[in-house]
């Protein structure tokens, strides 16, 4: 028997610089559209062809937003330099010497790649970083890096060049200077820029001027800055207007999202839009999209994954405890074990950093951290 589609939550989808609002239904239909079947056969070829598709240019886009808005403005020693810098991203170019035998193929420059960047979280503490390949007005082929961690240009420019070595790809540079020090690196200083995620996004989003041969990933991200590491939130019916109460403000732009037509040509509204810049999230926004908001990128600037599905289902558990419960931190603590019971089983904390066993972490624990709030 046929059950009519239902509306049971609302989604909120978390972006740094825009907010999806979409319902979530139940029952219905769930049967592909000859559309969907169509596009089967596109998908089936997933061949970059040295481009960025609008998706891809979306996704990078906001993994370089995230990055610059979880990234905190930090004084940084140099033993090197002994002096200190005032750092908060930074923008970095790899190069590679001009090569009599042609280009470097993409399967050397992403085995190039893939050594710097573990290198570079083994000995930098590289964390949250954002890449792309392009070919530069001369023709070369290049590597635009930005990362929130701060690496020494010295060490940086060593490093690169040590491995292009490794692959001979320096050899025609000494024939030529008598030494094995190209200068391959560049850093650009963004200390001074204003809109420093716009400055970004802008750069990483032209085109990469690749040829269509090139038939690997031209730009990538750590795990936790991609589209995989979801910041939202799930509302109940009862609570969608509060929740999105602050993006009601007058200064936030919207638009509705429409569906594509019909065979009839109709179109339905699917959600919202909202426009939201990062002045507008610390003045505007506040209650559960704001906490959603900050505890992803702090998550990100602990270099910290989303909590697993145990963790989640607990802190909803301890969500739900009475908000009245009197007496000393330690009472309050173990009146909440007494009331969640049997429920609340040993669990694993996220790491801060990589190489970090991660943390048991007891319901007794978890609890009096919900108690101490």
């Amino acid at each position: 028997m046929y059950a009519p589609p239902l509306i049971t939550e609302h989604r909120f989808s978390i972006y740094p610089t825009y907010v999806v609002s979409t319902a979530i239904w139940s029952g219905g239909n769930s049967a592909r559209s000859e559309r969907q079947r169509a596009a089967q056969a596109n998908l089936s070829d997933n061949t970059h062809k040295g481009l960025l598709s609008a998706k891809a240019s979306s996704r990078l886009r906001n993994a370089v937003n995230w990055l610059v808005q979880s990234a905190a403005w930090k004084r940084v020693y140099s033993k090197v330099d002994n002096k200190h810098y005032y750092f908060k991203v930074n923008f970095i170019t790899l190069t590679i010497p001009s090569q009599s035998r042609g280009e470097v193929t993409p399967k050397l420059l992403h085995k190039m790649l893939h050594t710097f960047l573990v290198y570079s979280r083994k000995y930098y503490y590289l964390r949250n970083y954002v890449w792309k390949i392009e070919r530069g007005s001369q023709g070369k082929i290049h590597i635009h890096l930005t990362t929130d961690t701060f690496i020494h240009y010295r060490r940086l420019r060593d490093t690169w060049n040590r491995i292009m070595i490794g692959e001979g790809l320096v050899d025609e540079y000494y024939q030529r200077t008598g030494h094995y020090d190209p200068n391959s690196t560049d850093v650009h200083s963004v200390k001074k820029v204003k809109n420093i995620g716009g400055y970004l996004c802008k750069y990483f989003d032209k085109n990469s001027g690749l040829p269509e041969s090139f038939n690997r990933r031209i730009w990538g991200c750590n795990r936790e800055l991609s589209s995989t590491n979801k910041c939202q939130y799930i509302a109940s019916l009862d609570e969608v207007s509060e929740v999105a109460e602050p993006l009601m403000s007058h200064e936030i732009k919207w638009k509705r999202i429409m569906s594509k037509p019909d065979k009839l040509g109709s179109t339905r509204s699917i959600g919202e839009l909202f426009f939201i810049n990062g002045d507008q999230w610390s003045r505007l926004m506040r209650g559960r999209l704001r906490e959603a908001y900050d505890v992803h990128r702090l998550n990100l600037r602990k270099g910290a994954r989303s909590p697993g599905e145990n963790y989640l289902i607990i802190q909803d558990e301890i969500s739900r405890l009475p908000k009245t419960l009197t007496g000393s931190l330690k009472e309050r603590s173990e009146a909440a074990s007494r009331t969640l019971g049997e429920r609340l089983e040993i669990i694993k904390e996220p790491a801060s950093k990589s190489h970090e066993t991660p943390k048991k972490l007891t319901a007794e624990q978890l609890v009096l951290r919900w108690a101490d709030n």
